[in-house]
């Protein structure tokens, strides 16, 4: 009877044994659970397109340079004041190299040339100042490599016309940086400069009667040419 009692006895406590162990192992919590949910979602890394515009490749804002041509008015621009189609070529004439330019006013150029030139423009201009006197303009503009190249230029050009043409002249009001004009019949003329341009115009009258209105025809050119160059 004892020897039955025995073995039935150490079987019990090996099931109780092996029962509190397996209990031990799983008290250590799901074996899956690492906390990586706790990093929050995978694909939570701020919106994509925060960087700007695919297309913006760091080409710097602001203003595009134009060309000299740029700076000359377009018809009815100056009010009444229209492309002269019978004088020059058609359109702007504009020039960037020494041969451009000595095409399109050959010998006048080469002062400028030596002092240093990036750019030339011309153009003629007409506009019926009375039923009885027509207006013409004819304007010229370099962009010469600096402010101080276009002002020497400018104090050449005027110092020539007043020692060689007799020329007196005065100074235009609201005029970018400096201009002057003077009377030369038939008609006046005009210096000017701003920064790295200097500008140079002849307006003519076919009739004494309309001088003094074509004088204030041309300060008006000179104010707003001044006004448009950068």
């Amino acid at each position: 009877m004892r020897l039955t009692v025995l073995p039935l006895l150490l079987a019990a406590l090996l099931m109780v044994a092996c029962s509190d162990d397996t209990d031990k192992k799983n008290d250590q919590g799901v074996t899956g659970d690492q906390g990586v949910a706790d990093q929050g979602p995978a694909d939570d890394k701020g919106p994509t397109d925060d960087k700007g515009p695919a297309a913006d490749n760091g080409t710097p804002d602001g203003p595009v340079a134009q060309k000299v041509e740029d700076y000359m008015p377009k018809d009815n621009e100056i009010s009444g004041w229209t492309e002269d189609t019978s004088m020059g070529k058609a359109g702007v004439e504009a020039g960037y190299t020494k041969k451009e330019i000595d095409d399109i006013i050959d010998g006048e150029h080469d002062p400028y040339d030596a002092e240093g030139c990036v750019g030339f423009a011309r153009e003629y201009y007409k506009k019926a100042i009375s039923a009885s006197c027509n207006g013409t303009v004819e304007l010229k503009i370099w962009e010469m490599n600096d402010a101080a190249g276009a002002k020497k230029m400018f104090d050449a050009d005027k110092l020539d016309a007043e020692q060689m043409g007799g020329l007196t002249f005065e100074n235009i009001p609201n005029v970018t940086t400096l201009g002057v004009i003077a009377d030369s019949p038939p008609g006046w003329r005009v210096f000017a400069h701003k920064n790295a341009y200097i500008l140079k115009m002849k307006a003519n009258y076919d009739d004494m009667g309309c001088k003094d209105d074509l004088k204030a025809e041309t300060i008006t050119w000179a104010q707003t040419v001044t006004q448009k160059l950068p």
